[in-house]
């Protein structure tokens, strides 16, 4: 078997609700593991061959037609397109975009809530810049809040290497406002029975926030403005409602930079040895209590490397949490 489509991002964009909707169609077997990670863990991938045997292991098929995950990273993490297409030339990918400062906002929440983020939301994006430059050439996975809403740039990697026919993206407000109608256009992408599962709205994993302070959103939507008009023209889209805070305004200067990412495709594994070397973090095994080095720009890695350890094998990676994931969704 091998995986048929893929929630590809972004993360907060409603990626949680999607997967949960599609979970009850027949036709469709979902990953059991929430967010598989599969194709943006650097390790597997420094591999000469990634274990995709027990990335199948995630699927339970019975009988069904497709298999499909969800990993919300995949849209942002530079290599993970053309991994995925290296896999299988034929997966659908479907992204779903959010209005990029409720996005950042929602991000910066969920940090804040987890213990990741301990500073003031205006003083943390000002810093976002020196954060991304301390883990490149890898992404920031956890303070990512401004870089991940310049969706235009992952959008146009992703069609370098997809067909547009294999890619489709929604709105994350469509989604909501329009349910049924995303819904049985999800089914028409995946080729599956339109009237054989039909689920009602509901609110799946959402979190209630004060709202974006007024001239922090206005200072974001000046930075995004040109991002967001290359998405619309890119897609056919009109995000005009994206940007009525300042609907009429003279835009200034942006005052952050958009994503710097690799050069397309670049692989950055012949860098990982001398980034464990130049920024080793020392930590000990919670099953054998012996210390390990585990890497910093990565901090899902939490297995042990010593030989006989249980957390030593791809097992660890099996066996994480299969239930919803706040910490990346």
């Amino acid at each position: 078997m091998k995986t048929a489509f893929c929630i590809a991002g972004v993360q907060k964009g409603g990626t949680t609700a999607l997967t949960g909707f599609l979970r009850g169609h027949p036709e469709l077997a979902l990953s059991r593991k929430r967010e598989t990670h599969f194709f943006d863990h650097e390790e597997f991938f420094a591999r000469k061959t990634p274990p995709f045997d027990i990335y199948h292991r995630c699927f339970d098929m019975d009988g069904k037609r497709f298999a499909g995950e969800t990993t919300p990273a995949y849209s942002y993490w530079p290599a993970t397109a053309r991994r995925i297409h290296a896999y299988n030339p034929e997966m659908k990918l479907i992204i779903l975009l959010r209005n990029p400062v409720d996005r950042a906002w929602s991000h910066y929440q969920m940090e804040l809530k987890r213990g990741a983020e301990k500073l003031p939301f205006e003083q943390a994006i000002g810093i976002e810049k020196d954060r991304r430059r301390a883990v490149w050439p890898f992404p920031d996975r956890v303070h990512s809040y401004v870089d991940r809403g310049f969706y235009a740039p992952q959008i146009e990697r992703i069609l370098s290497v997809f067909p547009e026919s294999q890619v489709l993206c929604i709105k994350n407000e469509d989604l909501q406002r329009r349910h049924h109608d995303v819904l049985r256009r999800v089914y028409g992408f995946l080729e599956v029975d339109v009237g054989a599962h039909m689920p009602e709205p509901r609110s799946i994993f959402s979190q209630n926030y004060d709202p974006v302070p007024p001239q922090t959103r206005a200072r974001l939507l000046r930075s995004f403005a040109p991002d967001i008009a290359r998405l619309q023209e890119m897609l056919g889209w009109d995000c005009s409602e994206w940007m009525k805070p300042i609907a009429g305004e003279r835009l200034a200067e942006p005052e952050f930079d958009q994503a710097e990412f690799p050069p397309d495709g670049a692989n950055s594994l012949p860098l990982l040895k001398r980034l464990i070397v130049a920024r080793p973090h020392v930590r000990r095994c919670r099953a054998c209590r012996r210390a390990f080095i585990s890497i910093r720009y990565d901090r899902r890695v939490k297995y042990c490397r010593n030989p006989g350890c249980v957390h030593e094998s791809e097992e660890a990676w099996l066996a994480e949490s299969t239930g919803p994931d706040p910490e990346r969704d």
